[in-house]
């Protein structure tokens, strides 16, 4: 791309209010560096707080039998036992079913701690933030390539027939399958580059959302597009975002920031479940 020195200037400043927002929000209550537990649960009778040997172990602070989850085929009840103040959803409750479908995700908080069921593959787990975390408190901030316009580059989408998918194996041994809607070509210092769209909710790169800005197409359902750059010669970096947005049918030219790339959780916790990298990135 051609570009002035005031178009240089407006980039640099983009991508520097854009790292600010990103650092902002890993470093925020609802960050990845507050999330200290991946807890599965079982059939039955899961017990939680503080002791180590319980099902579920929570921070330290906490009581060491705060409760039970049960859970039953499917659905998980909390019970609380400790004289503890928590709250259900924002209300003082000592008993609740759990919800962790749909538009409701059911909050449990007790001081400065949240937690919550998540479903993974078949399985149902439960994350735990902390707001007191050591990981939260020691974070010494991100470091930054310096901001190079060279990584501004237009990509071309190119879409494949309706139904292509890719299955990814997650950090947890579950799979998940993606639609795989398109590829975007691109050169990147004159070498040709291609970065696959995978379609999924609530998970994107921009790519698939930048092209169908520029054809203007109407919003589809609640799908989204997972990037992985894989250039011809070597790999690149992930990124992930929220988008609702669907890929568009026929070529569109797009430009987008390569340096606009959001690390999934992998630096930040070990209580994940990411994907993994795929071959065919």
């Amino acid at each position: 791309m051609t570009t002035t020195m005031d178009d240089h200037t407006a980039y640099t400043t983009a991508i520097e209010a854009w790292r600010k927002e990103q650092e902002a929000r890993l470093r925020s209550e609802i960050g990845w560096l507050t999330v200290v537990g991946l807890c599965w649960l079982d059939e039955g009778v899961n017990t939680i707080g503080s002791d180590p040997s319980g099902a579920v172990v929570l921070p330290e602070r906490l009581p060491a039998q705060l409760g039970v989850i049960t859970l039953t085929h499917g659905t998980a009840t909390l019970h609380i036992s400790a004289d503890a103040d928590v709250l259900i959803d924002g209300v003082p409750s000592r008993e609740a079913v759990l919800y962790y479908e749909g538009e409701h995700i059911t909050l449990v908080q007790i001081d400065g701690v949240t937690f919550f069921v998540i479903k993974r593959g078949e399985r149902l787990a439960l994350r735990v933030r902390d707001v007191e975390s050591a990981a939260r408190r020691t974070f010494g901030g991100r470091q930054w390539f310096p901001v190079d316009p060279a990584y501004r580059v237009v990509g071309t989408f190119h879409a494949h027939p309706d139904g292509r998918q890719i299955e990814v194996e997650t950090v947890i041994g579950t799979t998940v399958i993606y639609r795989n809607p398109g590829v975007v070509t691109f050169e990147l210092h004159g070498t040709p580059q291609h970065s696959k769209c995978l379609m999924k909710v609530m998970i994107c790169c921009g790519w698939c959302c930048a092209m169908a800005r520029a054809a203007a197409r109407p919003t589809g359902p609640r799908a989204s597009c997972m990037r992985r750059c894989r250039p011809t010669t070597s790999s690149t970096s992930t990124s992930t975002k929220p988008c609702h947005r669907r890929a568009p049918s026929h070529p569109m030219r797009r430009a987008r920031s390569l340096r606009k790339r959001i690390t999934c959780p992998f630096p930040f916790t070990q209580a994940k479940s990411c994907p993994k990298a795929h071959p065919e990135w």
